[in-house]
C-alpha cells in the first residue's frame, strides 16, 4: 500500500511540532524558572550543550547543540516547503522562530536566507506586516534578554577568530585538507 503525499505532509508536520514542543518547552522553562532541562542526558548520557559564557540558554530540544536542532529543522522545513508546498503557515511561522532563537549562528544565517529567498515580496499589506512583525519581534527578544552582548561576543570570538575556530576547523577546514 501507497503513502499518499497528504499523509506524508501531515507526519512531516508531526514531527516538526514534536520537536518544536520540546524545543520551546526546555525555552520557556529557563526563562520562567532559571533551570535547563535536558532531554538528551537522559536518554543518551551526553549531555546538551546549551549554557554559554554570557549565562542564557541556548535551546536545542532533544538535540545535543542548537546547531543540530536548527540544522535538522531547517532541514525538514525546507522539504516541507518545496515538496508538499505548504507555504506560510503557522507552523512555519514557529519554527523558523524556534530555528531563530536557539541563537545558533548557522541557524540565524538559515532563517535570513529562508524567508529572502522563499517569502514573495509583492508588496500587499500582509506580507509587509508579517515581515514587520518578524523583525519587531525579533528585535524585541533580542533587547529583553540584553543578548546585543552576546551577538558581540559572537562576532568577536567566532567570526574574527574562524580560522581558530576548534568547531569550524573539525567541520570545514579538515575536509580540505
Amino acid at each position: 500500500s501507497e503513502i499518499s503525499i497528504e499523509k506524508l505532509s501531515r507526519l512531516f508536520n508531526i514531527v516538526i511540532l514534536i520537536h518544536l514542543f520540546f524545543f520551546y518547552y526546555q525555552f520557556f522553562y529557563f526563562i520562567l524558572f532559571g533551570e535547563i532541562i535536558d532531554f538528551l542526558g537522559s536518554v543518551t548520557g551526553e549531555s546538551s550543550r546549551n549554557m554559554n559564557n554570557l549565562g542564557f540558554v541556548r535551546s536545542s530540544g532533544l538535540y545535543n547543540e542548537p546547531m543540530v536542532f536548527s540544522f535538522f529543522l531547517f532541514s525538514l522545513l525546507v522539504i516541507r516547503h518545496h515538496c508538499f508546498e505548504v507555504r506560510h503557515d503557522i507552523i512555519e511561522a514557529i519554527t523558523l522562530f524556534a530555528i531563530f532563537v536557539s541563537f545558533s549562528s548557522w541557524g540565524i544565517f538559515a532563517v535570513i536566507l529562508y524567508v529572502s529567498v522563499n517569502f514573495d515580496y509583492k508588496l500587499n499589506g500582509k506580507t509587509v506586516l508579517g515581515f514587520l512583525g518578524f523583525l519587531l519581534l525579533s528585535i524585541l527578544l533580542i533587547n529583553y534578554f540584553g543578548l546585543k552582548e552576546y551577538y558581540e561576543v559572537l562576532y568577536e570570538t567566532r567570526f574574527l577568530t574562524i580560522k581558530d575556530d576548534s568547531s569550524f576547523q573539525y567541520m570545514y577546514a579538515m575536509t580540505f585538507d
